[in-house]
C-alpha cells in the first residue's frame, strides 16, 4: 500500500509541474511581462527594468522557475501585488474561513451522499430510486457559481432568510452558522451528487 501510494504520487509530480510551467511562461508573454503588469501601463521602460532587475526577472527562465519552485517548497509566496503583504501571512489569516467552510461541506455531503446513496439501492429501479438518480444527475452537471446565485437569489435576497455574503467569527455561534449556511449548503449539494454514485453502486 505504501509503495502504490509513493508510486501515485510521483506519478502526479508531471501533472503538477507542466501546467504550472505553461502558466509560468505565458505570464511571462504578457505585453511588459510581470513588471509591467505590476507597474500599470503608465510605466517606464527605465521602471519596469528596475523592477525586473530587483525581482530576478531578467535571469534565464529556467533559473527563474527553479528559484521559484524552491521558494514554494519553502511555503515562501512572496508579497501580494495588490495588498503589498506577505502572501503567506494574508493565506494564514484566511484559512479558518477556508478550513470550516471546507469541513462542514464535506461532512455534510457525506451524510447526504451516503444516505441517500443506501435507500436509493435498496429501493432499485423503484420510483424512489429512479428519482434520485435523476436528482444525482442534475446535481453532477448543475455548475457551482450557478447554484450558489440561484440560492442567494432566493433564500438571502427574496426570501431574507439568510446573509447574502459576509463572515462572522465562531465566537458568535448563531451568526457564524447563518453566514455559512448558504455556502456550506451549496458545496454540499453538489459533493453529495458524487458521493451518492459510489455509496449506491457500493451498496447494490
Amino acid at each position: 500500500m505504501i509503495w502504490y501510494l509513493i508510486r501515485r504520487a510521483v506519478a502526479t509530480i508531471p501533472t503538477v509541474l507542466v501546467p504550472m510551467f505553461l502558466l509560468f511562461v505565458l505570464i511571462r508573454l504578457a505585453p511588459g511581462g510581470p513588471a509591467g503588469a505590476m507597474l500599470g501601463d503608465e510605466a517606464t521602460p527605465a521602471q519596469i527594468a528596475a523592477l525586473e532587475e530587483k525581482l530576478g526577472l531578467n535571469e534565464p527562465l529556467w533559473q527563474q522557475f527553479l528559484g521559484f519552485l524552491v521558494s514554494l517548497v519553502r511555503f515562501d509566496f512572496g508579497d501580494s501585488i495588490f495588498l503589498r503583504q506577505d502572501v503567506r501571512s494574508l493565506v494564514l489569516d484566511r484559512l479558518s474561513v477556508t478550513a470550516s467552510l471546507v469541513v462542514m461541506s464535506l461532512l455534510l455531503a457525506l451524510v447526504l451522499g451516503v444516505l441517500f446513496g443506501t435507500i436509493s439501492a435498496r429501493f432499485q429501479n423503484r420510483v424512489v430510486d429512479r428519482t434520485l438518480v435523476a436528482a444525482a444527475t442534475v446535481g453532477i452537471a448543475i455548475p457551482s457559481f450557478w447554484l450558489a446565485v440561484m440560492m442567494v437569489g432566493i433564500f438571502a435576497v427574496n426570501l431574507r432568510l439568510f446573509p447574502a455574503a459576509g463572515y462572522v467569527p465562531p465566537n458568535q455561534p448563531g451568526q457564524f452558522l447563518m453566514h455559512l449556511v448558504l455556502p456550506v449548503t451549496c458545496l454540499a449539494l453538489l459533493q453529495a451528487a458524487d458521493i451518492f454514485r459510489y455509496s449506491r453502486a457500493s451498496t447494490l
